[in-house]
């Protein structure tokens, strides 16, 4: 996925992501969760299915990896406009695919 985003000139953050349910009925306040994160985690997102996904790759011993089109999050200070929205969700898509190509 690396070697893809270089060749595409496509920008790629990597780090650690926060998963939660923020929208569960059971989670009256999330930055109370938020806040029990440890500081030298340092997440720059967070999401929502991520987990299952890594969960279910380490129970049949296989690799998995996740690509997100962060558009807003309580750790960064930038709102994506709606064209970079779609800019983004086109790279995600174009690097997804390319890159399972090389698989």
């Amino acid at each position: 996925i690396n070697e893809t985003a270089k060749e595409n000139n496509i920008n790629l953050y990597v780090g650690n992501t926060v998963c939660t349910d923020c929208f569960d009925i059971y989670m009256t306040d999330v930055n109370q969760f938020l806040d029990r994160i440890p500081e030298n985690f340092s997440p720059i997102s967070a999401e929502m299915e991520a987990f299952a996904l890594f969960y279910t790759a380490k129970l049949l011993n296989k690799k998995a990896s996740c690509i997100m089109s962060v558009v807003d999050s309580k750790y960064i200070d930038k709102v994506a406009t709606p064209e970079e929205r779609q800019t983004g969700l086109n790279n995600m898509i174009k690097l997804a695919l390319d890159s399972s190509l090389k698989m």
